[in-house]
């Protein structure tokens, strides 16, 4: 009785000291807990002026963001304002230039005609002279005789007898005269043919050759036209070229601009509906940041426990950080050299603490099967991730045997029944198998929930700002445009230029061709002439006729002189053709002058005649009437081209004005987005203090429901070894054996953190206090780890051996029936388990069936409707300034059973952020006309 009433008082010993420096921490939490509670609360108001301020600045910065789009909105009017006026200038700049050319055309021809006038005035008055000079002329010969001093005179007599001699050479040379006048009527009449067709063969001559100098002209001026059409035309095609790529650039601009903020929209939709959004913290960041570098500097590391698996499904992120707790940031490494060589590089950089998990030597017993076999929702967390087979062993280190269920009912049920499973619900309540639990709020496992989805959270703010920079990058759509119609406007210039010059060019094929069929024929008529057998037949006949008029001749001048012989020498001539050349010539002579005169007279006149008929006055006055009429033309379309200047000015200078708003509401918004950067940092800051303080209060929270939780476990154990715990006012005796009444339900925890630390305190107010009085002062005193760890292993060698000391001293007689008693009750339990499992199993098949086909008809409707809403919201919303349309999509909160879930049907208008379907006003009738197109 002694070694067993010894063995209750060191029992009852070693209690009252754990008790009694658990009290002791507890108390301390307490504190820390009421210490930062209060310095979270002053942060949480200066940050809440600080977020204040802050959407104070966004609202400032979204006024901008609207006034700048409606700048935007305004300058592309007025852009396609001047653009429907470019055209009609450029066809009154080129009807300018037009008339311009051809009013600098007609003054030259209008100076030709004057000068051509003033040409045939003076050379009329020229011919008029010569006319009236002629005239005197042919009077002097008029008035002039014959007879001048030289000439052989006859007497009466003599000049009888040449008479009588002469009619008897004319009786006597009659015929031979007749014949000789005949001919030579003849050959005058041959010589005036031959003369006329010299004249026409040298006149077409001389037509030929002033054609073929105008052709030539023509020709050249023809190709000069055709050279600037060929110039005109290359630099149309390459301002067609480059209009061409300019628009091509522009709508491949505005296209990915479109496509690009279409991303961001639904990056930033998915970012907000992302349960993922929160700032990892310090620690996390350290710790992530040890990771990588142990990774890289040392062989054999891995990564942390939380970036080798993936849940499979977000709705278990909770329960999954409950199951693996402290072990998300443990560190797997290939064995225990790897780990130790870990651990001496952390204490080498200064770096944080970390827990190392080595494969080759890490506990990892083998998952039973059973445990997938119970039914209902529980399933192994160890089948609720998904890892590389390599990192098996460490994943089923860290998961062990936990179950994980939908409910907390079917939790406590798997707890408490007779398996005695570790089960944790989705909402992240912890049931263990010694019969406490854990649960409630926690911002510390929340943060540890959110990991997975902070990964893909920084992947989506990572793609929308890579995008952002991509639409930053992208040529300015204003600029572009006003290039493209720049290039337009140049383009049409060059068409209405083309086009003139086409015109003239054709203009001067049609002449060209009139010029060249002239020329040929002239050319023909040339050859002809030339080769006209007539002209040579005249000639040939001329030539022959006059050889016969000179055998004529010296027959009538033989039959002459033989008559006239005495005559002659008598009155001193040698034959009378000498008296005849002499004075007879010389009477023929002045005739021929006379008759000379007359012909130049006759010529004269007719080419004052001709001259006169060229009536330069009215081509005159027709070329004035012509060009005035252009220049009055061109002045109306000056005023008209001055008046569209005037509004391309006006419109130019708004649109520099709409410039110089958009620079400075530009420099608006980079002041305010400054502003709120500074603002940012600074909220940045604070928010980073709470989340520090709160990483602390969640630190002593954790701490003191560890506290708690030793502190039930202990009492609970004090109540299974029927320890009497000794309490003020009470003795080591009956009221002692009440003493466990505190501890029969120790697990008292409540919805939140909060109220289960609310609940504590509660009955602490109620349940009695323990009596430390037997306790030494050198046992209270140990406040340390290390003066606990040896004061309580002191206290546990004690214990221990006088609960050998007793052993030894009192054998259990009765332990074989009381082992086969605990046999067969355990035989007759596996056969109730065996059937109810069989049981369990069957319709837990049959469920699963009908949640199989249940679910796959729900996703076949739902993957339809899903691919068929966007492209109809897009048919929808589509328009002539936003081609693509907005965006629209559908997602499911629960994947397991989506048909238990909430169905969200997102949509996003064009130029409109994500918003929730409630927030949209016009748009809702879009997308309820999208959901019955569906």
């Amino acid at each position: 009785m002694a070694a067993q009433e010894a063995l209750r008082q060191r029992r009852i010993y070693y209690f009252l000291w754990q008790l009694y420096h658990l009290q002791q921490d507890e108390s301390s939490a307490k504190q820390q807990q009421q210490v930062l509670s209060e310095e979270l609360e002053d942060l949480n108001q200066q940050s809440a002026e600080y977020d204040h301020n802050l959407e104070q600045k966004r609202q400032q910065q979204s006024a901008i963001i609207r006034e700048r789009m409606r700048v935007e909105k305004e300058q592309r009017k007025l852009q396609k304002k001047q653009e429907k006026k470019d055209p009609a200038r450029a066809r009154l700049h080129e009807e300018a230039n037009r008339l311009t050319r051809r009013i600098a055309v007609s003054q030259n021809e209008l100076d030709n005609i004057k000068r051509s006038a003033k040409a045939q005035a003076k050379k009329l008055s020229k011919l008029r002279k010569d006319l009236a000079q002629l005239k005197e002329a042919r009077d002097q010969l008029e008035s002039s005789g014959a007879g001048e001093d030289g000439q052989l005179q006859l007497d009466p007599a003599q000049l009888i007898e040449y008479r009588r001699l002469k009619a008897a050479a004319d009786s006597k040379t009659s015929k031979l005269l007749q014949e000789r006048a005949a001919l030579e009527a003849q050959v005058k009449v041959d010589e005036g043919k031959l003369s006329r067709l010299q004249e026409t063969s040298i006149a077409k001559t001389s037509r030929l050759q002033a054609q073929r100098a105008k052709l030539e002209e023509l020709q050249q001026r023809l190709d000069n036209t055709q050279q600037a059409v060929d110039d005109t035309g290359t630099q149309l095609a390459d301002k067609q070229r480059a209009a061409k790529n300019a628009a091509a650039d522009h709508r491949k601009t505005s296209s990915q601009r479109d496509y690009l903020m279409g991303k961001v929209r639904d990056i930033e939709g998915r970012l907000l509906a992302s349960k993922g959004m929160r700032q990892a913290t310090d620690r996390e960041k350290r710790l992530a940041a040890a990771a990588a570098r142990l990774r890289k500097e040392v062989p054999g590391v891995y990564g942390r426990v939380s970036e080798l698996v993936r849940v499979t499904n977000r709705k278990y992120n909770l329960a999954m950080a409950v199951v693996m707790q402290q072990h998300l940031d443990s560190v797997v490494v290939a064995d225990r050299a790897a780990g130790f060589a870990c651990v001496d590089f952390l204490k080498a950089n200064k770096l944080e603490r970390m827990d190392f998990i080595p494969l080759d030597s890490c506990e990892a017993k083998p998952l039973p099967e059973r445990l997938r076999q119970l039914g209902g929702t529980a399933t192994p967390a160890l089948d609720l991730i998904t890892f590389e087979p390599q990192y098996e062993r460490a994943c089923v280190h860290v998961c062990g045997t936990t179950l994980v269920v939908d409910t907390i009912e079917e939790a406590r049920d798997l707890c408490y029944g007779e398996d005695h499973h570790k089960v944790v619900s989705v909402d992240g309540t912890l049931f263990k198998p010694n019969g406490t639990f854990t649960g409630g709020k926690s911002a510390g496992i929340d943060a540890r929930a959110n990991r997975w989805d902070a990964e893909e959270y920084e992947k989506l703010k990572q793609q929308r700002e890579k995008i952002k920079k991509d639409i930053d990058a992208l040529p300015d759509v204003f600029k572009a445009q006003t290039a493209a119609g720049q290039l337009q406007q140049e383009q049409h210039q060059l068409e209405q230029r083309i086009k003139i010059q086409k015109a003239d060019a054709q203009q001067l094929q049609e002449q060209l061709d009139v010029l060249k069929a002239s020329v040929a024929t002239l050319e023909s008529a040339a050859a002809s002439a030339a080769e006209d057998p007539e002209l040579a037949e005249l000639q040939s006949a001329v030539s022959d006729k006059r050889k016969q008029l000179a055998k004529m001749d010296e027959r009538v001048n033989d039959i002459k002189d033989r008559l006239f012989a005495d005559f002659s020498k008598r009155v001193g001539v040698k034959n009378i053709r000498v008296y005849e050349e002499t004075t007879l010539a010389a009477a023929a002579k002045l005739e021929a002058q006379k008759q000379q005169h007359e012909e130049q007279i006759v010529k004269v006149t007719e080419q004052i005649a001709y001259e006169e008929e060229h009536d330069f006055a009215k081509k005159l006055e027709d070329k004035q009437a012509q060009l005035y009429a252009d220049t009055e033309k061109l002045e109306h379309l000056k005023e008209q081209e001055a008046q569209l200047d005037a509004a391309a000015e006006q419109v130019q200078d708004q649109a520099q004005q709409l410039a110089q708003k958009m620079e400075e509401l530009r420099q608006q918004a980079e002041s305010a987005a400054a502003g709120m950067k500074e603002l940012q940092a600074q909220a940045a800051g604070y928010h980073k203090e709470v989340g520090r303080i709160k990483g602390q209060m969640a630190a002593a929270t954790t701490a003191l429901e560890a506290v708690r939780s030793s502190r039930r476990n202990l009492l609970e154990q004090a109540t299974l070894d029927q320890v009497d715990l000794p309490y003020h006012g009470g003795a080591d005796g009956g009221d002692e054996v009440n003493s466990g009444s505190d501890a029969d339900n120790p697990m008292d925890v409540g919805e939140e953190a909060e109220g289960t630390q609310g609940t504590e305190d509660s009955r602490a107010k109620h349940r009695k206090a323990f009596d430390y009085s037997r306790l030494s002062n050198k046992d209270k005193a140990a406040n340390t780890k290390k003066e606990r760890e040896t004061v309580g292993r002191r206290l546990k060698e004690e214990l221990d051996a006088t609960t050998a000391e007793l052993a030894t001293s009192a054998p259990n007689l009765k332990a074989v029936e009381q082992y086969e008693a605990v046999r067969e009750k355990e035989r007759q339990q596996i056969l109730a388990l065996d059937a109810a499992r069989k049981e369990a199993t069957a319709a837990s098949k049959t469920f699963l069936h009908i949640q199989q086909k249940r679910t796959q008809r729900f996703n076949n409707a739902f993957e339809h409707i899903k691919s068929a809403i966007d492209h109809i919201y897009k048919q929808l919303t589509r328009s002539a300034i936003h081609p693509l349309g907005g965006q629209a999509y559908l997602s499911c909160d629960t994947e397991d059973e989506p048909y238990l879930g909430k169905v969200t049907y997102t949509a996003m208008p064009p130029t409109k952020r994500f918003r929730d379907m409630d927030q949209l006003s016009g748009e809702a009738t879009a997308c309820a006309c999208n959901e019955y197109g569906c």
